[in-house]
């Protein structure tokens, strides 16, 4: 049902809220029965759990959900979670079964994400200044895609991930590092 890691409390539908029983009575005129979501599905958990407070309430339904509404929108994108937005376990796996890339800033972040069952190559280290001995441990996991917004954080790529994807927030162009030489690279449009 829920977790009592700190104060964030995430939350699952109970069988009987995803069955279709329950569904129709929670139906408004002239609509498709729905899942019970917001705040009775709250005001449960609370009643259930009654976790201390202050508390974090974070629905993985509504998780999903979400992240299926963006990928239907945005068919032809990878979608990068930002762990550092909410790295909840739950929230992680999720998102691991759901197939999304991850957006990590730490080391910490790929061991959780990875710990998860997210593959390296679902993991993009977008901290735009790293320690040369993370990125070269990143790498020797397996991540292949880093962010940079320097000329020395390039050269550190270059250094330490040979061969990877590389990308700048404020440059246009991916940039791929091959034996210690950047090179541009433009996708086909």
């Amino acid at each position: 049902m829920g977790t009592n890691a700190g104060t964030l409390q995430t939350l699952k539908s109970t069988e009987a809220e995803r069955s279709p029983k329950h569904n129709a009575l929670n139906k408004r005129p002239g609509s498709k029965p729905r899942r019970i979501t917001g705040i009775a599905k709250v005001n449960r958990f609370i009643r259930e759990q009654q976790p201390a407070t202050p508390f974090l309430v974070v629905d993985l339904d509504i998780v999903g959900d979400n992240y299926r509404a963006l990928r239907r929108t945005l068919p032809m994108t990878d979608v990068y979670y930002a762990v550092k937005a909410n790295p909840a376990p739950e929230v992680i796996g999720r998102l691991v079964e759901l197939g999304s890339s991850f957006d990590v800033a730490s080391m910490a972040e790929i061991k959780l994400v990875m710990g998860s069952g997210a593959d390296a190559s679902q993991i993009s280290f977008g901290n735009t200044i790293k320690k040369e001995g993370d990125i070269a441990w990143a790498y020797k996991r397996g991540v292949r895609l880093f962010a940079f917004d320097s000329e020395a954080e390039l050269l550190k790529l270059a250094r330490s991930a040979p061969g990877a994807k590389v990308f700048s927030w404020s440059l246009s162009a991916a940039l791929i590092c091959d034996d210690g030489a950047a090179k541009t690279h433009r996708p086909a449009m």
